[in-house]
């Protein structure tokens, strides 16, 4: 993927996402929400751009994520 922009190269990962159904819900699996299947460094990288860009940093003190699933973004 290379130097795609950030924003479309999330939106092709998702479009590829796996989608089961939970009940009347459909849940799509994919590495940013679910850490499987393994995360294409691409994917990481444009997920870190449009974070970066989007917040504030100036308001953060605390980043929180879920066991084990924060770990890509160290």
């Amino acid at each position: 993927m290379g130097s795609a922009d950030p924003l479309t190269v999330l939106q092709e990962s998702l479009r590829g996402a796996p989608i089961i159904w939970k009940g009347e819900y459909p849940y799509f699996i994919h590495p940013i929400s679910d850490g499987i299947p393994r995360m294409d460094p691409d994917v990481l990288r444009a997920t870190r751009d449009l974070i970066v860009s989007s917040v504030d940093w100036s308001q953060v003190d605390l980043i929180v994520s879920v066991e084990a699933m924060g770990l890509p973004l160290l």
